[in-house]
């Protein structure tokens, strides 16, 4: 390999780093709510959610304002953000609990 395509490789993981603990949802930086809300819950989520903490949702509310809304709610400590932050743990337990044995980067990458 000649020199110039050993120093063009990406440096590979650290074996010993400690993988962290879990974050809170509203932990994330704010450029996550957004996606996150947008691809794992549903509209029917968020309102099942608003129902829940009752909320005052119109009936003619539009969907971009309701995410809108949840986007806003998740990105500071509340109950939106609390109650968003339980149903994705219930929804995506399998996978939390194959991550949570991780001890390291490597492991992860596996996935």
């Amino acid at each position: 390999m000649c020199e110039k395509c050993e120093n063009d490789k990406s440096p590979e993981p650290s074996k010993d780093v400690k993988v962290g603990k879990r974050i809170w949802l509203w932990e994330f930086s704010d450029n996550v709510h957004c996606p996150l809300i947008g691809t794992c819950l549903s509209n029917q989520d968020l309102l099942n959610i608003g129902r829940r903490l009752k909320l005052q949702i119109s009936v003619d509310c539009k969907d971009y304002d309701l995410h809108g809304y949840f986007v806003s709610a998740t990105a500071k400590y509340g109950p939106e953000a609390k109650a968003i932050h339980k149903l994705l743990d219930q929804r995506y337990a399998g996978a939390i609990r194959k991550f949570s044995r991780c001890t390291n980067e490597l492991e992860i990458l596996d996935f």
